[in-house]
């Protein structure tokens, strides 16, 4: 369901509370507000550089809803709250670029994109921070933001409501369960069952999921195509806060996929908001 990059920049989280989930250290918010803003083709022709080449297939697609919008504007305020997360995402006005190569007055992007075709899952992702691993050299490179126009994004690919056909799921709800995920990457966390393959394996709950089949190929087939140094990095989540496996986490594969194939209600489980908690209360 993303695409997640890993980020850089030195933190030490001092007395660590056992929590379920893994969280990505170098992806910490360095505030506990991010200001996010949404953003259409228009403004971002304005700066073509300001979103990551893989979260997208044609920019010119991207468009801006406002019933989504506050959808998911609702969705996401109310499930990452300083009480609950210690962490609250504001703003979620629409982005202006000032200037030509300039960037909104936000800590990250929001943007939509209109698709053609659907396979029963909304599709979405998301580049976090200041860095990225760098897919062919399986490094992590630290952005210059002297050079760099990247932001920090989610980019959500939508299909048409025409196109969509669910028996356990209504069109909004399936976007609402796809932001939430990818908004759990905005704050640091990682996929549940590429932390915890080896525990997500022997999860009945996990291989009843759709998801079972692609879990015992590898720990992610999304990036099956990616050299063996950008997986060690990504996979082997080197220097990732980990507090014991989730099977009803928010960023699990299996939940989600099991939520998409059989309906239910969704949420950040107790895990996803603990350990978010525990980082950002610090």
């Amino acid at each position: 369901m993303t695409r997640f990059f890993a980020l850089l920049f030195p933190v030490i989280l001092a007395s660590f509370r056992a929590h379920s989930g893994a969280f990505e250290p170098a992806a910490r918010w360095d505030q506990n507000e991010i200001r996010v803003c949404w953003l259409d083709s228009v403004e971002f022709r304005k700066n073509p550089e300001l979103l990551d080449d893989t979260l997208y297939f044609n920019e010119s697609n991207l468009f801006h809803s406002p019933s989504l919008a506050s959808s998911i504007q609702n969705l996401i305020q109310s499930e990452f709250t300083l009480e609950k997360t210690g962490l609250a995402f504001t703003g979620f006005q629409k982005c202006r670029i000032p200037v030509e190569g300039g960037k909104p007055d936000a800590d990250a992007i929001l943007a939509l994109e209109q698709v053609d075709s659907f396979d029963e899952i909304i599709e979405g992702g998301s580049s976090i921070g200041v860095s990225v691993v760098d897919l062919f050299l399986g490094q992590i490179v630290r952005r210059n933001p002297e050079e760099d126009e990247g932001m920090p994004s989610v980019v959500l690919q939508i299909p048409s409501e025409s196109t969509f056909h669910s028996k356990t799921q209504g069109y909004e709800e399936s976007i609402r369960l796809t932001a939430l995920h990818e908004f759990g990457h905005l704050a640091g966390l990682h996929h549940e069952h590429a932390a915890y393959r080896e525990e997500a394996l022997e999860d009945p709950y996990c291989l009843s999921s759709p998801y079972a089949a692609d879990l015992k190929k590898g720990p992610d087939p999304a990036f099956a195509l990616a050299p063996g140094k950008y997986l060690e990095n990504l996979y082997e989540l080197k220097g990732a806060l980990r507090s014991g496996y989730d099977s009803k986490s928010i960023m699990s594969y299996c939940h989600t996929r099991q939520l998409v194939a059989r309906g239910g209600a969704f949420s950040l489980s107790p895990g996803d908001r603990a350990i978010l908690k525990s980082v950002y209360s610090k």
